[in-house]
């Protein structure tokens, strides 16, 4: 029960939904994550080819999530979440049709925009979902949802592959196809007081002035959050890259293992 007596949001179905479209949405992610670079190498490309691929997937995610405050303005969560949760499940069973660079980069980068639409539109469906009080144990347990897949299907699709080949596990790429079909039925209540967020005009701010006022300028405080994210951003992705090309099978996912519980840990605690 949150204070005075009223159910938390976080029970609500709504946001319920929510972490389970989030969970299957990443779950493709962390899929391929470490295996679409060790299908680049080991068709030919080499540690060249593998850096590029993920370095194509994290170049159009970071010119995506600038864009798509705009889209939710425009469009609404549900299109943008759905959207990106397509363009990253589609291309996924499409790699394994080549391993060569100019089929593998295209697919990589639609599969970063869409995950560019998906991360930035989660953070901000959860302020739509729960009250202000509650975005703090929110952020928790969404970092749950994101983090839980990276903990078992970083080091799984290493394994997976060595067992059994590349083709199944591109093809489970595509999961975020069925976080797709859960999306239509993601139906915020803008009307209940427990999860309705102030809006410009109820606070005696003119919308159009105020949109414009603070799209106009570089939020305060921000820039050492940018750069802590980036650091980690820069670590975590060269570690999952390359650690599946210079490991064994069984090192290889140990290490991306206790990546992922480091990262699950963190969310948690920093939610909470």
């Amino acid at each position: 029960m949150s204070e005075g007596g009223r159910s938390s949001a976080l029970r609500g179905t709504a946001f319920r939904l929510m972490i389970a479209i989030t969970t299957v949405g990443f779950g493709g992610y962390s899929l391929l994550l470490p295996v679409v670079p060790l299908w680049v190498a080991r068709g030919g490309s080499g540690a060249f080819g593998a850096g590029a691929s993920t370095g194509m997937f994290m170049l159009f995610t970071v010119l995506t999530q600038p864009l798509v405050p705009w889209l939710l303005r425009r469009v609404g969560h549900r299109w943008v979440m759905g959207t990106g949760l397509v363009l990253m499940g589609v291309p996924a069973p499409l790699l394994a049709l080549s391993a060569a660079l100019p089929s593998v980069l295209p697919l990589a980068a639609l599969r970063g925009v869409g995950f560019g639409l998906v991360t930035v539109c989660g953070g901000a469906l959860l302020a739509e979902l729960v009250p202000p009080s509650e975005h703090g144990r929110a952020s928790a347990r969404y970092g749950l949802a994101v983090g839980v897949p990276q903990l078992v299907l970083l080091p799984v699709g290493v394994g997976i592959v060595d067992r059994f080949g590349f083709p199944w596990v591109l093809a489970a790429g595509a999961s975020p196809l069925l976080g797709a079909l859960l999306v239509p039925f993601l139906r915020p209540r803008a009307s209940d007081p427990r999860t309705a967020q102030p809006r410009a005009a109820d606070v005696g701010l003119d919308p159009i002035e105020d949109t414009a006022t603070r799209s106009s300028r570089w939020p305060r405080g921000t820039a050492g959050p940018t750069l802590a994210m980036l650091s980690c951003a820069v670590a975590q992705g060269g570690l999952v890259t390359f650690l599946p090309l210079v490991g064994t099978g069984v090192s290889a996912a140990a290490a991306l293992f206790g990546t992922a519980v480091g990262a699950v840990l963190g969310r948690l605690v920093a939610g909470e």
